[in-house]
């Protein structure tokens, strides 16, 4: 695979409190996956966790779609025991296959995740988080113990596991989700042009071919 930076494929992929699933843990192999399953399993979930990660799916969305982001039996648990301790917060974690003599591989390496059995070890990845933030939400006491959850004080957070921050122009490798759900053929195709177009050449580029058509 060329580009700025080279990985191999997706190692694995750690989910906590995101749509279906409390907490899943998915290995990949280096040369094809296939995810089977009965429908509302969870498979669009696990694609839908990796698009979250490396391209920072919801990143300018309004917070209200974490409504539809909490897991549900976390949301259930917090309306049980209604505590700031046990308001649902989503974590994602993406081990990745990289290069590791390639000179910019350091900025994906460290220990900046949860790390299986909870000892941290050094590898490659991203970690996307996404809590309340008890600093800008204080003094909302009340307002949790009644059950509410305020998703207006949650924030997004990417970071490499060098605890950097990530940014999607460093975006490791190319990855192109398409939703065949649709009927819209003609909308489907033009989306993925789009994107495959995007993700093969700079902007540079890309601003020279809008002008040139």
């Amino acid at each position: 695979m060329r580009g700025e930076y080279t990985v191999d494929y997706i190692k694995s992929l750690h989910i906590e409190g995101f749509k279906k699933f409390t907490s899943l843990d998915v290995e990949f192999n280096e040369h094809m996956n296939i995810i089977v399953g009965e429908n509302e399993v969870g498979k669009s979930t696990i694609l839908d966790a990796i698009k979250t990660v490396l391209n920072q799916q919801y990143r300018s969305s309004d917070k209200s779609i974490l409504k539809e982001l909490f897991n549900i039996q976390k949301v259930a648990d917090f309306k049980k025991e209604p505590r700031i301790q046990n308001l649902p917060y989503i974590l994602l974690e993406l081990q990745l296959k990289i290069d590791p003599k390639h000179k910019n591989a350091e900025y994906f390496y460290g220990e900046n995740n949860g790390g299986k059995g909870g000892s941290k070890q050094e590898q490659y990845g991203i970690v996307f988080e996404c809590r309340f933030d008890e600093e800008l939400g204080s003094g909302l006491d009340g307002d949790i113990m009644e059950g509410r959850i305020p998703y207006e004080y949650y924030t997004m957070r990417w970071t490499t596991f060098a605890g950097l921050t990530y940014q999607t122009i460093k975006r490791p490798l190319k990855f192109l989700a398409i939703d065949t759900s649709s009927n819209d053929t003609n909308t489907s195709f033009n989306y993925y042009n789009r994107t495959l177009f995007s993700s093969k050449y700079d902007e540079n580029t890309r601003m020279s071919e809008y002008s040139v058509h």
